[in-house]
């Protein structure tokens, strides 16, 4: 989602004001988010002294914000002092707002403004001029109201942020940036930009759902770096402040990463405590500066991919090892390497050197980085990037399609044919082609209606400001009642039928004739609600009310919510997916889900419970106890599986037909062995659906042509008939003169009807005569047909955003949609 709002562009000049105490903190915070409703509920830009309130919001990343404002997993109680607070921020924002204020604590710490500084004056160390700025997980938009004054008239910021409320801060900050709330793994952007800047969040958590990078299995800091980079034109730079981890770690595909298109330029070291009293966090933290390498470019020197070892270890001490950057430059350091002890053990430290200012220190090392090094120009940006989001809105509600009119850069009326655009002509005589003058009027006054409505319906689909596009609506509506009368004046003609009498009505719309090629001409109609007795017309709910209902953002607080999200949006189920919307493992995540979700042992997929059990379950059955027996991780599928198997139908319960195809060959040799006491061979085709028969010593025995056949019909061939589901018919040829004709010979055929009858009866009761057979043959019959259990549809994830409220759907219609 998209937003923004007109108005002035906020730049911090001094310091945010940020309050000492963590509770203060918090009633800022919440004075911010209730502004920004309110705001929002105005459809109004914020004031300067508004955005001053704004930029104070910090979110609540800090350790005792998350712990004291949100109720801890299993209780009830807020901490003891927080109660006031916590019920004050659960009063202030929807549920769909507050938990995703909750899951975002782990990545809301929000950047000290001396570190910003800091990076925007390496920035422009390494030569940038202005251009495109992308910052992924803008927060409220610190880094560009920060930004160096000779850069903000040549700068045009988009910003990706996932918190919905803190995006909507960002958007009052900076109303004509592009502000994009979204996660940013599933956020698509052109590689256009001349900078990438920020604090990407920190966290363990590995991104799986964007599958352009999916097989790298990159902590999210990473991946925030790495797709960052990939949006940038060439020779583009980056500049990020991250966690000690991305220059540290010892897998070095993230970095190796990097490497394939960009240099790393130079980098600074912070010691832990940095974000201290702006986030409430210790982490270490590096500013790492990158350039994108221009076609044709070579590789810059790529030792900061290794590590190295500071200093060796001892018998009491493990080696301290950093990466081979710092190790070769020291000077970028801004603390003492160090070990201290960690969760797993001795960990590595960079603890602050007791006599620097820290933010002296900064501010000099980053005049060690290259002088001027960008060798880009600033971009003249396009009208389009300009636009405020709701200007977009506005462009794409009035996106010209196929048939559509149009007014021209000439005024002219215009409209959209198999892909060209083609000037109506007006029509000078009777007999001349083109549009009548009076139509023309009528098209032109009609195509400011049909640009509003779409505009309020985009609008209304994306959450968008529609106000002002209702205010345009009634203006375009009642100038054109005032020229034309209502849009559905309708023309009642009767025409008596000569013959019969009847009297046929003919209603004529004349108002909209003219317009009916437009593909939206019915939508236009719609708008108003028209009384044909009085030839009146009065606007519809489109022009004061909201028509659609905006696009729900999901809550998201379980397991089971994330699995719902992800089958709306995918269709199928994804574990890392799901885990990554809940922040958490992903084992941790399947254990949760339990028996809502199951892996096929043959393909490795996830399917839903529903789909899982259901379908051919026996076979699924057999196929999960032969993974069971190799991986225990399987034993739940057989124990699920097994709950669902149809009841076997008893032998009773089945037709045993002669010639069924899922009769063994073996067992219909047998009957006539018994039976008739004659060896035969029998070969069946199922793809054809055909019985072969080879029964030779039916021919000429007494048991083929007289017990079980007749001397017209003998045994083999009517078994033949059974099994093919043939009816034997017996001719006899008669000469007539020269020639021969065949002629049905009834008694025989019926005779040999009587036969196939005794055939059959007989079979139905051998085949179960047999206690070993019977059983044999209803386990066959019961795993080859009794084997499916049909699929029961639901619905209860799909969440059709944009459905109108005035209808509910019933579950099963729901389910039709799936």
């Amino acid at each position: 989602m998209i937003l923004g709002t007109r108005g002035e562009t906020f730049y911090l000049a001094g310091a945010r004001g940020l309050a000492k105490s963590w509770r203060d903190r918090a009633r800022d915070n919440l004075s911010a988010i209730r502004l920004a409703a309110v705001i929002d509920g105005d459809q109004r830009p914020a004031t300067a002294a508004e955005q001053a309130q704004l930029i104070r919001f910090t979110g609540f990343g800090a350790s005792e914000l998350a712990n004291g404002v949100f109720r801890r997993p299993g209780e009830n109680d807020f901490r003891d002092g927080w109660e006031e607070i916590g019920a004050a921020l659960e009063s202030a924002v929807g549920a769909t707002d507050y938990a995703s204020l909750a899951r975002c604590t782990q990545y809301a710490h929000f950047t000290p403004e001396y570190i910003v500084r800091a990076v925007w004056a390496g920035v422009t160390r390494l030569g940038f001029r202005g251009g495109r700025v992308l910052e992924p997980g803008i927060g409220t938009g610190l880094f560009p109201a920060l930004m160096p004054e000779n850069l903000r008239g040549a700068c045009h910021v988009t910003g990706v942020e996932l918190d919905p409320i803190t995006a909507r801060i960002a958007a009052l900050l900076r109303p004509r940036a592009t502000i994009i709330n979204q996660d940013f793994a599933r956020t698509e952007l052109p590689q256009h930009f001349d900078l990438a800047i920020g604090n990407p969040p920190f966290s363990d958590r590995t991104v799986r759902s964007d599958r352009a990078f999916r097989s790298l299995g990159l902590r999210l800091h990473d991946y925030f770096i790495v797709k960052a980079i990939d949006t940038l034109k060439p020779g583009g730079l980056a500049a990020f402040v991250t966690s000690h981890g991305t220059m540290d770690k010892a897998d070095v595909s993230a970095r190796e990463r990097i490497a394939v298109t960009a240099d790393l330029i130079g980098a600074v070291r912070l010691p832990e405590g940095s974000f201290r009293a702006d986030a409430g966090t210790d982490v270490g933290v590096d500013i790492l500066f990158f350039r994108k390498r221009r076609d044709g470019d070579a590789p810059g020197v790529d030792t900061w991919l290794d590590l190295a070892e500071i200093h060796p270890a001892t018998e009491h001490e493990v080696a301290i090892r950093v990466n081979r950057y710092f190790a070769e430059h020291p000077e970028m350091v801004l603390g003492e390497h160090a070990l201290g002890s960690g969760p797993y053990g001795e960990t590595y430290k960079c603890v602050p050197r007791p006599t620097v200012v820290l933010e002296d220190a900064l501010t000099a090392t980053t005049l060690r980085l290259p002088d001027a090094i960008y060798d880009g120009d600033p971009e003249t940006i396009a009208l389009e990037d300009q636009k405020t989001p709701a200007d977009a809105a506005q462009s794409a509600g009035a996106a010209i399609r196929e048939g559509s009119y149009f007014i021209g850069k000439n005024t002219a009326l215009m409209q959209m044919v198999d892909g060209t655009a083609v000037i109506i002509p007006v029509k000078k005589g009777r007999n001349a082609d083109g549009v009548f003058a009076k139509h023309v009027r009528i098209i032109r006054k009609l195509i400011p209606i049909r640009d509003a409505v779409r505009e309020i319906l985009k609008c209304q689909e994306t959450d968008q400001p529609w106000k002002q596009a209702q205010v345009r609506l009634r203006i375009a509506w009642s100038s054109f009642v005032r020229d034309f009368g209502p849009i559905n004046t309708t023309v009642v003609s009767s025409m008596e039928d000569e013959e019969s009498g009847e009297v046929r009505e003919t209603h004529r719309r004349p108002n909209l004739a003219p317009f009916a090629d437009d593909p939206d001409c019915w939508l236009v109609a719609s708008i108003e609600d028209y009384d044909l007795e009085t030839n009146t017309a009065r606007p519809g709910p489109i022009f004061t009310e909201r028509v659609i209902a905006p696009p729900p953002a999901p809550i998201i607080a379980s397991g089971a919510d994330a699995l719902a999200v992800v089958l709306n949006e995918r269709g199928t189920v994804d574990p890392d997916q799901i885990a990554e919307l809940l922040h958490r493992g992903v084992y941790d995540v399947i254990g949760e889900l339990g028996d809502a979700i199951f892996r096929e042992p043959a393909t490795g997929v996830w399917h839903t419970a529903d789909a899982y059990l259901s379908g051919a379950v026996r076979s699924k059955l057999a196929t999960a106890e032969a993974a069971a027996a190799l991986d225990p991780a399987y034993a739940r599928n057989v124990e699920a599986l097994s709950r669902v198997q149809p009841a076997d139908l008893r032998p009773s319960d089945i037709t045993a037909r002669l010639g069924a195809p899922w009769i063994p060959a073996a067992d219909i040799i047998a009957f006539v062995k018994e039976t008739m006491d004659a060896d035969i061979t029998i070969h069946h085709m199922p793809e054809l659906a055909c019985w072969t028969v080879n029964a030779r010593q039916l021919e000429w025995s007494a048991a083929g042509t007289t017990d079980w056949g007749t001397h017209r019909r003998h045994a083999g061939l009517l078994l033949s008939d059974a099994l093919n589901s043939s009816i034997p018919q017996i001719f006899d040829t008669i000469k007539d003169g020269d020639s021969e004709r065949r002629v049905l010979n009834t008694v025989e055929t019926e005779a040999a009807k009587d036969k196939l009858a005794r055939i059959k009866s007989v079979f139905q009761s051998w085949i179960w005569s047999d206690p070993d057979r019977t059983d044999r043959l209803a386990r066959l019959y019961n795993d080859t047909f009794n084997n499916i259990v049909p699929r029961h549809f639901n619905g209860d994830h799909l969440q059709l955003p944009g459905a109108s409220g005035a209808f509910s759907l019933y579950g099963l219609s729901i389910g039709l949609q799936i």
